[in-house]
């Protein structure tokens, strides 16, 4: 029996056999018994979705970036496993109608990304970004050349703002420094070819906020708290050699040589961890650099980060 059975079109017999042996998904489509993974994973249902969505059907939106393994925030990765979402263009405008199955109509069919887990036909990760991008923007609205109040800078608590985040965290994911899912090239001209259609101008806003070369979620809010609070935009993993290898700083001012950077548990809790800390900053401030570190306590309460920051700026100012 297939990882995948629809039993429409079978012969009585042979329906009969993949009910008693498959694992129900939906009515009318079955899992195979012999299925390498949980039946009901979201690799399953989203083939499940597909055999039966019209021809030329795609699995898109968050569905897509959780399949390829993009690194998605904690509510976004939760979103992901609640329903499976495709797309499909005008060949049948009619998707499929079943519980946990979202179905987005588009004019124009999407690239078809080439990288695509083995049987599941997946959008461009760019396309699928802009899709999410759009509704959480939609849903709620807030963009960098909108009213801020002086009193929420540099928090990300209103819903607004969080959504803000969010999309900006996904598009960085796509383009990790190890291991990107897409090139800066393949994210942006996939943008910049995207055409008329609603909230383009909302995407393409967003995206000109996403950098390629990071590390990881955190170092992308970080960079946004700083940016919001008013500090020039830094460059991400700026690379400077010391002691004989290459330092990659998480956000820098390299005309002013400040360095930022995050703090996880690990660089306090290994030991190892905190010695290599140590020589880095060692070696950065033999080369003039000034470090201003960051903890996680400093993305819901950025205030004496901000300070720490300023008088960083100050001082190589003077």
């Amino acid at each position: 029996m297939d990882a995948i059975e629809r039993v429409r079109g079978m012969g009585r017999g042979q329906a009969r056999r993949v009910r008693i042996d498959g694992q129900r998904l939906w009515r009318g489509v079955y899992v195979g018994a012999g299925a390498e993974d949980d039946p009901n994973s979201l690799a399953n249902r989203a083939r499940a979705a597909l055999a039966i969505s019209p021809p030329g059907a795609l699995v898109c939106g968050l569905t897509a970036l959780a399949l390829i393994g993009a690194e998605l925030p904690k509510a976004l990765a939760a979103q992901a496993q609640e329903a499976v979402h495709v797309l499909v263009t005008p060949a049948s405008w009619r998707g499929p109608r079943r519980p946990g199955l979202v179905v987005h109509r588009e004019a124009r069919a999407p690239e078809r990304w080439s990288a695509r887990p083995a049987a599941i036909a997946i959008a461009h990760p760019a396309h699928c970004w802009a899709q999410v991008a759009t509704a959480l923007a939609l849903e709620h609205p807030w963009l960098p050349g909108g009213e801020r109040r002086p009193t929420a800078r540099g928090l990300f608590v209103d819903p607004g703002k969080r959504r803000f985040l969010e999309a900006i965290q996904v598009a960085d994911a796509l383009m990790r420094r190890q291991n990107p899912k897409l090139t800066e090239d393949q994210f942006r001209d996939h943008i910049a070819g995207l055409g008329r259609r609603r909230g383009v101008r909302t995407i393409r806003e967003l995206a000109a906020h996403a950098r390629a070369g990071t590390d990881s979620l955190t170092e992308t809010w970080l960079r946004l708290i700083v940016w919001d609070a008013g500090f020039p935009v830094p460059e991400v993993n700026h690379p400077v050699a010391a002691g004989g290898s290459t330092r990659f700083l998480d956000l820098a001012w390299p005309e002013l040589k400040i360095d930022l950077e995050f703090q996880g548990r690990q660089h306090f809790e290994n030991q190892a961890q905190a010695f290599s800390d140590f020589q880095r900053r060692s070696q950065l401030g033999a080369l003039g650099w000034r470090t201003v570190e960051a903890v996680y306590g400093d993305l819901a309460a950025p205030g004496a980060l901000v300070q720490r920051l300023a008088a960083a700026f100050a001082a190589a100012s003077d």
